[in-house]
């Protein structure tokens, strides 16, 4: 006898992994039409997400995010609002459960009309069982050849921090037995230690100074940074009697460092002098501080020693994201082969490998990598819209902490009153949205499935999602004056790309490979050209590109801020970074002042200015209010239009008939959480 299930209008098949709505009829995976049968069968219980694997992917090491992604392609199925659900609701923090009233038909099976032909199905259902079961695991390895030589890591909860906004750093010791945790609540900086069996904690340092990079060199020793005003040193602490010591203190800035106690090596990251150094420092004991750099780019940071302080690793994100290898007696640096969308983090796992976090293809990863081969195995998956950010492992130990960090980032306006901005919002990612007052649509970029994708809204249609890029990032839309074009930048592997979308045949008509620090300002009123702010040689300088032939135009230096046609009189007007100054080039190329630097910010960043008719529009503070301010071109009056959410980053000011309008990004939370790996064998 088989099972069927009556919801509503859904007919559910699960012998035939089929749901029928009348005559229609939609294919379900195995595991997808499993998570479903799971939770009806619960009947109206909540099932934890680790309920749900455990019974459904026994003895397999799955991240949280094939469940997540049933639960997505069931509610696309049954058109279910996760905001307000009739199917499949989500419990916080304990899981998931079916709301919905179903029944329960028996149905005769079909019985085969020889042996032999039901011992082939039999066997054939068995093969693609086993099919479907490899697939799904292999989604969380990368397909190499190495693969197969390492066993996976194993999930545990013993030790979890969840939902922790204010762990900012941490590392376990080299015994594997305590852990130490950096927490920030209410400008507090703290220092716990945590033991790992009994779970114990205590406190080690507390300050109302910035506390940063805690690192573990012996079993009793730490070394943490510590920032004042305008100096940060580099303090070891020993656990047993908590007496610090000032290992090393700088007039400036330091954002990251690592210590090697056996060679008595510091390599250090600095700001001085409005740079960035990378350097390696003796504290021998000598009188004199011996100082070596080793890289004053702006893209080479996080240090980190192989355990017998022969080599340095740092990371370089001027093409990707790289893993160079610093030779501390040979002085010199190579390239790495590893290359990522992403790299978070790195820590030695023994002399020939070391552990490696990161992002490839959208997806958070824990990797281990062979130092002599190159070879980059996979070792764990994130879950969904995750990254680990952190990883430390003690020398040749078993287990391992990671580190998780998930964002939860909302649309948030001021001014667009026919929209309801609540059916936009997930917990995933909705940002860098832009509003077409002409069609009364939201195109906004969201990861919800993933990937960074373009997204659209409009009430009573509802959400749509325009593209299939595949991007790790997509910055802000830009619509065409007509409201027919959207430009947008999008970052996969290791490329940038320029799009244009086609609005009304909802499609990608342009794709061209730009280069990178390129911001995307506006359109001009023909729609031939788009104006872009490039980063060159620490100054943002003023381009038009021809969309026909794909030439770039140098229009201003040190002028990157602000690119817009006015169609009232066919002037352009941009910003002069060096002078601060807003300026106006006419139809015969004169160019004038417009406003002048004691009228304007400090600071003005693109997307956050905006020219209305005859005012100028910019954000400010005001009296410790984020305000949008509004200057008039004739007669330089200037006036308070509205405030700011302090956190909000804005996107987009435009007007909307009589009324400005103003769209911002705004964080709603930050969920980090700290786990256990376990090392099978």
């Amino acid at each position: 006898m088989d099972k069927e299930y009556q919801v509503g209008k859904f007919l559910v098949l699960p012998q035939h992994s089929k749901v029928k709505v009348g005559e229609v009829e939609h294919k379900l995976e195995p595991k997808i039409m499993q998570v479903l049968i799971y939770l009806i069968e619960a009947e109206g219980k909540v099932s934890s997400r680790e309920k749900i694997i455990e019974s459904l992917w026994p003895g397999q090491v799955v991240g949280d995010d094939v469940v997540t992604r049933a639960i997505f392609e069931l509610r696309k199925l049954f058109e279910d609002n996760a905001k307000n659900p009739q199917y499949i609701e989500t419990i916080a923090r304990k899981g998931y459960c079916f709301i919905h009233e179903s029944t329960v038909k028996i149905s005769e099976p079909v019985r085969a009309k020889k042996t032999a032909n039901r011992s082939i199905l039999v066997t054939l259902t068995l093969c693609i069982i086993i099919i479907v079961s490899v697939f799904f695991t292999s989604r969380i390895q990368i397909q190499s050849e190495a693969i197969h030589s390492e066993p996976p890591l194993s999930y545990s909860t013993d030790f979890i921090y969840p939902n922790h906004a204010e762990i900012s750093g941490s590392m376990i010791s080299p015994d594997g037995n305590n852990v130490v945790v950096l927490e920030v609540s209410e400008s507090v900086y703290s220092l716990q230690v945590t033991e790992l069996a009994s779970q114990s904690k205590s406190t080690l340092v507390e300050s109302q100074h910035q506390l940063f990079n805690p690192r573990w060199i012996k079993e009793n020793q730490i070394v943490f940074g510590r920032c004042y005003v305008s100096i940060c040193e580099v303090v070891s602490f020993d656990i047993r009697n908590k007496l610090e010591q000032v290992l090393y203190k700088l007039e400036g800035t330091i954002t990251a460092f690592d210590y090697h106690p056996d060679s008595f090596q510091l390599a250090l990251e600095k700001h001085v002098d409005k740079k960035r150094v990378l350097s390696l420092i003796s504290l021998r004991g000598s009188s004199e501080i011996e100082e070596r750099v080793i890289s004053e780019s702006l893209v080479q940071t996080k240090p980190v020693f192989s355990l017998d302080g022969s080599k340095l690793f740092f990371r370089n994100y001027d093409n990707g994201y790289a893993l160079n290898i610093y030779n501390v007696s040979k002085n010199n640096t190579k390239d790495s082969f590893l290359v990522l969308n992403r790299l978070f983090s790195y820590a030695n796992k023994d002399e020939h490998s070391i552990w490696v976090t990161g992002r490839k293809e959208g997806v958070g990863f824990l990797w281990q990598l062979d130092l002599s081969t190159g070879n980059l195995v996979e070792r764990y998956r994130a879950n969904n819209g995750e990254a680990l950010i952190e990883v430390s492992a003690p020398v040749r130990g078993k287990n391992l902490i990671l580190r998780s960090l998930k964002r939860n980032i909302d649309i948030g306006q001021a001014g667009i009153e026919e929209l309801d901005f609540s059916k936009v919002s997930s917990d995933m990612i909705e940002m860098n949205a832009v509003y077409s007052p002409l069609a009364k649509v939201l195109y906004f970029a969201s990861n919800r499935t993933g990937f960074y994708e373009l997204w659209r809204y409009k009430g009573g249609e509802g959400l749509k999602k325009l593209t299939n890029t595949n991007s790790n990032v997509i910055e802000r839309p830009v619509l065409s004056h007509d409201n027919q074009l959207i430009a947008f930048s999008s970052r996969n592997k290791q490329s940038t790309h320029l799009n244009i979308l086609d609005i009304q045949k909802q499609s990608i008509v342009k794709k061209v490979v730009i280069p990178s620090g390129i911001n995307i300002l506006s359109w001009s009123l023909d729609a031939k050209f788009l104006y872009f702010s490039r980063s060159e040689k620490g100054q943002y300088n003023l381009y038009r590109f021809n969309l026909l032939d794909g030439d770039f135009e140098k229009i201003a230096a040190s002028s990157g801020l602000l690119a817009y046609e006015r169609d009232s009189d066919s002037s352009l007007f941009f910003a002069n970074l060096k002078h601060k100054h807003l300026m106006k080039q006419n139809l015969n190329g004169e160019i004038s002042i417009v406003a002048k630097s004691d009228n304007l910010p400090a600071n003005l960043l693109p997307h956050q200015v905006k020219i209305i008719g005859n005012d100028f529009y910019y954000l400010d503070t005001i009296s410790n209010r984020r305000m949008l301010m509004k200057i008039s071109l004739d007669d330089a009056l200037k006036t308070e239009v509205m405030q700011i959410p302090e956190e909000g980053y804005v996107t987009q000011i435009g007007e909307n008939g009589e009324q400005v309008f103003v769209l911002y990004d705004q964080l709603i939370k930050d969920a980090s959480k700290l786990f256990m790996l376990k090392e099978s064998g």
